[in-house]
C-alpha cells in the first residue's frame, strides 16, 4: 500500500493510503471462502453453498469490511511509526483516481499540541495560613448546638425562630387546588421553607388558633398553575415550640460520634475536622491560582476536535459548527495515560437543525481543553502516576463519616471507573503541589471564618 502524510494548516494532517486492487481483491477472496465454509442457507448442505452464491450475496459487505479493516491498519500503522498524538479520530474520504482500480482514501485529523512549560519559579502564589485557635472552636462548638436543637411545647403566640405544627386547607375563587391541603407540618418561622405570607399568617398565633389567611404565590412559582395566584388557607396551630439548645455534656458529645464522652476528647475531635477543612480550602485555593498561573502563561494551539467535544460534553444539544465533529472524549481528568482509541475511522457528521454553542459556551470549552492540556503535559513530563498510599487514604477519609466505612471503601475498590475517579483527584493534587513546591509562595494569615466562612463543619 502507498501511504503519504502532509501537515496542513495549525495541528492538521492528511494521510492518504493507497491500496493496490489485487490486495483488496485476495483479501476479499479469503474472506469470502471463510464465510463460504461456515455460512447456511436453504437448499444447501452447510458448507456446501456454490462461491458464485456467496459472492452474490455476501461480497459486498465483505468488500467494505476490507477496505475499512486495511484503512484502520494503515492509519494505526503510520501514527506509531511517525510518533504522532492524534487528537480525534480521523475524518476519512474515498477519492479514487479516475480510471485506476486501486482505492484511494484521504484521512484527515488532528495532532495533539506540543506545550512548552514555564519554570515553576516564575509562578507567584499566596497561600492562606489558617491556625485553628479556642475561640474558633468555641464558636464551631455553638455552631453544633444549633445543629442538634430540642423544640419544647410552650403556650404562647408563635415568633421568629419558634417552630409551629400547622394544619391547613388551601383554595383558590372556592376550589381546593392539588397539594394544598396538609396536617402536622412543621416549619419554623423566618427559616424562609415556607412562603412570606404563610410564615406570616402563622406568625402571632398560639396552639389552638384558627384564622383564615390569603397566600400569594410568585410568579415563577414552580407549579405554573399556581404561579402569580393568590389563595386563601384555613389554618390551625396544633402546637408553638421554642429553641433549647443542648447542654455540652457527655450525651451531646457522643451525639456527635465522641464515644468517650469527654470534653478533651470532643475538642480534639472538632480541631481535626476544622484542620481538615482548612487544609482543603488551601488546597483548593493554590489550585485554583497554580491552573490560572499556567493558563495565563502557557500558549497552546486547541485542537478543534477537542473543544468541540467539549462543547458537545457540556451542551448536548448545541450544533457544532466545526468541519471535525468527532465522537471522541477528551478526558480532563488525566487519570490514566491519555491514549486516544482509534478503533474507528469515521466520517464527520454534522448536527443541524440544533443551536449553535454560544461564545460563552465556547469560551469555557476551550477553557477546559487548555487546562487539561497543559495538566496532561505536567502529568507526562514528570511521569507522574497516583499514590495508591494517597489513594487509600483518601478513600478511608471519604468512608469515615459511615456507619460501616470498611465496606465503602470495597465499594470503591470494587469499580475500577469509582477508583479512577479517586486516583485522578489524588494525581491532580500531586500536580498541584509538584507546582507550588517551585513556585515563588507568599503566606497569607488569614482566620477560619475568613477562609471556610461561618458555615464550617458539614453535618
Amino acid at each position: 500500500m502507498q501511504v503519504e502524510i502532509e501537515a496542513l494548516e495549525g495541528l492538521e494532517r492528511k494521510l492518504t493510503i493507497g491500496v493496490p486492487a489485487e490486495k483488496i481483491q485476495s483479501e476479499v477472496d479469503q474472506r469470502l471462502k471463510q464465510a463460504a465454509s461456515q455460512v447456511r442457507m436453504n437448499g444447501f448442505r452447510p458448507g456446501k453453498v456454490p462461491m458464485r452464491v456467496v459472492r452474490q450475496r455476501f461480497g459486498a459487505g465483505i468488500r467494505q469490511e476490507v477496505l475499512a479493516d486495511l484503512v484502520q491498519k494503515s492509519f494505526q500503522e503510520v501514527i506509531e511509526e511517525k510518533n504522532l498524538r492524534p487528537a480525534g479520530a480521523p475524518a476519512v474520504k474515498r477519492e479514487d483516481e479516475e480510471g485506476s482500480t486501486d482505492a484511494r482514501f484521504v484521512c484527515t485529523f488532528e495532532v495533539m499540541p506540543d506545550i512548552a512549560l514555564p519554570e515553576f519559579s516564575t509562578l507567584a502564589l499566596e497561600k492562606p495560613v489558617c491556625p485553628v485557635t479556642d475561640a474558633d472552636i468555641d464558636r464551631m462548638i455553638e455552631q453544633l448546638r444549633e445543629r442538634r436543637p430540642d423544640w419544647q411545647e410552650v403556650d404562647r403566640a408563635a415568633g421568629d425562630g419558634d417552630q409551629v405544627k400547622v394544619d391547613f386547607a388551601g383554595s383558590i375563587d372556592g376550589e381546593p387546588f392539588a397539594g394544598g391541603k396538609g396536617e402536622g407540618i412543621e416549619f419554623v418561622i423566618g427559616a424562609g421553607t415556607m412562603l412570606p405570607d404563610f410564615e406570616a399568617g402563622a406568625k402571632g398565633a398560639k396552639a389552638g388558633d384558627e384564622k383564615t389567611i390569603q397566600v400569594s404565590f410568585p410568579e415563577d412559582y414552580q407549579a405554573e398553575e399556581l404561579a402569580g395566584k393568590t389563595a386563601d388557607f384555613a389554618l390551625k396551630v396544633v402546637s408553638v415550640s421554642e429553641k433549647k439548645l443542648p447542654e455540652v455534656n457527655a450525651e451531646f458529645f457522643k451525639s456527635w460520634g465522641v464515644e468517650s464522652g469527654e470534653l478533651e476528647d470532643f475538642r480534639k475531635e472538632v480541631t481535626e475536622t476544622m484542620e481538615l477543612e482548612i487544609g482543603r480550602v488551601v488546597s483548593d485555593r493554590l489550585k485554583t491560582q497554580v491552573i490560572d498561573a499556567l493558563l495565563e502563561k502557557v500558549e497552546v494551539q486547541l485542537p478543534a476536535a477537542l473543544v468541540e467535544a467539549e462543547i458537545k460534553r457540556q451542551n448536548p444539544h448545541a450544533h457544532h459548527d466545526h468541519d471535525h465533529d468527532h465522537d471522541h472524549d477528551h478526558d480532563h481528568d488525566h487519570d490514566h495515560d491519555h491514549d486516544h482509541d482509534h478503533e474507528h475511522c469515521d466520517d464527520p457528521t454534522h448536527d443541524h437543525g440544533k443551536p449553535e454553542a454560544s461564545p460563552e459556551q465556547r469560551a469555557v470549552a476551550e477553557k477546559r481543553v487548555k487546562t487539561g492540556l497543559i495538566l496532561m503535559e505536567l502529568v507526562q513530563s514528570q511521569s507522574l502516576r497516583a499514590d495508591p498510599a494517597r489513594v487509600r487514604a483518601k478513600i478511608e477519609q471519604m468512608a469515615k463519616p459511615y456507619r460501616e466505612p470498611e465496606q465503602i471503601v470495597n465499594w470503591y475498590y470494587s469499580d475500577q471507573k469509582r477508583l479512577q475517579e479517586v486516583e485522578s483527584a489524588v494525581l491532580e493534587e500531586q500536580v498541584v503541589e509538584l507546582v507550588v513546591g517551585g513556585a515563588q509562595v507568599t503566606e497569607k494569615q488569614t482566620t477560619y471564618e475568613e477562609l471556610v466562612g461561618s458555615g464550617g463543619i458539614a453535618g
